[in-house]
Parts: structure tokens; sequence; C-alpha cells
């Protein structure tokens, strides 16, 4: 959607309100491999999936603010040059 395909999050927001504009409601907005996909919400009922508690992404997470209902394990310094980073710098150069 952004072009290069390397700001995922930005480009499932976008398809998000893509979908919400053509009132596909009752899905969600996923990733898989590098496409940006609708899930039906009725297909993922009964499914638990979950993140190692020592996982990147959990630490990512609580050092950029978000709190998991528990003590972080650890802060985490993020690269300046992480794909937050680049999308910002995408974003800004726009």
């Amino acid at each position: 959607l952004t072009g290069g395909g390397d700001c995922s999050g930005l480009n499932a927001v976008i398809r998000a309100v893509e979908a919400a504009a053509e009132g596909k409601f009752g899905n969600m907005v996923a990733l898989q491999s590098r496409d940006i996909v609708l899930v039906p919400l009725k297909s993922l009922a009964g499914i638990v999936r979950q993140v190692p508690s020592d996982s990147q992404l959990i630490h990512t997470a609580e050092s950029i603010g978000i709190s998991l209902g528990r003590q972080p394990l650890a802060s985490v310094t993020l690269d300046p040059m992480s794909r937050s980073s680049i999308c910002q710098q995408k974003i800004n150069s726009a």
C-alpha cells in the first residue's frame, strides 16, 4: 500500500480504514507472509496463540510504554534505524 511494503504497521492501518470504508466489518487485519489480509473474526474464535514472555515483541512493546499487565522484564533501547524509525522517516518525507 505504501509502495515498498516495509512499513507493515502503517499498511495495516491503511487496510483497516479501507475495509471499514467498504463496510467489511467483522474482520481483523493481519500480516501473512508479506501480505496484509483481512481475516474473518469468526474463523479465530477459540484459537489462542501465545507469545513467549522473553520475545523481542514483548520487550519492544514494554520499552515504548505498552502495558501488558505485568512488570516489564527489562528495559530495551530501540535502535534508531529500527523499522519504526524508517517508517517515520518515510511518513515525514512524504
